[in-house]
């Protein structure tokens, strides 16, 4: 089974960040999933970077 565990805290060492690590950890050790994790606080998503097949708020490209 894998896992997906998105951090959603901008900041750095949050405590969102420590729980999600903490379930990364528990989910493997426990029942043998295999987890990922995407932590907002260190690698933010890209900002302003158009993806084909998306619009705006207006509605534009």
């Amino acid at each position: 089974m894998n896992i997906g565990i998105i951090i959603g805290s901008h900041r750095k060492a949050s405590q969102s960040a420590k729980v999600g690590r903490f379930l990364s950890t528990l989910l493997e050790t426990e029942f043998g999933a295999h987890t990922w994790t995407r932590d907002l606080g260190a690698t933010p998503l890209p900002y302003g970077m158009k993806t084909s097949g998306t619009t705006g708020r207006n509605g534009s490209n």
